[in-house]
């Protein structure tokens, strides 16, 4: 295939997959919609209590993904002091992997110690 066929296909797949994406998305809702009626269910009450347990946020959200970006930012500095030395682009995956796999560490060692503290 030559590269003008790829400048054609690649949007209107695209266009496709988003327009699949959407059906589903809509189609999911409906069929839920539909199984609370059929239940006997009324669907705003429903939808309420959904949310409220569904979607509470998490107070320790933001602690994990703050130590994930710190670490993930050592991680990048540690690779391009490393990289003077070794010349390798493996240095910067396996850093940044590895320091956010301790970020990872430290937010489970401290989340551990919130939920075990009585309220």
């Amino acid at each position: 295939m030559n590269e003008s066929m790829f400048g054609i296909l690649v949007p209107i797949t695209m266009f496709i997959a988003i327009a699949v994406i959407l059906w589903k998305v809509f189609d999911s809702k409906h069929i839920e919609r539909k199984a609370i009626i059929e239940k006997g269910l009324n669907p705003s009450d429903y939808m309420e209590m959904y949310k409220r347990h569904a979607f509470a946020t998490n107070p320790l959200s933001s602690l994990k993904w703050g130590l994930v970006a710190i670490c993930v930012g050592v991680g990048v500095l540690i690779a391009t002091v490393l990289n003077n030395w070794y010349n390798d682009e493996m240095v910067f995956t396996s850093m940044i992997l590895l320091l956010g796999g301790v970020g990872l560490v430290v937010f489970y060692s401290i989340a551990s110690k919130k939920v075990k503290e009585p309220q």
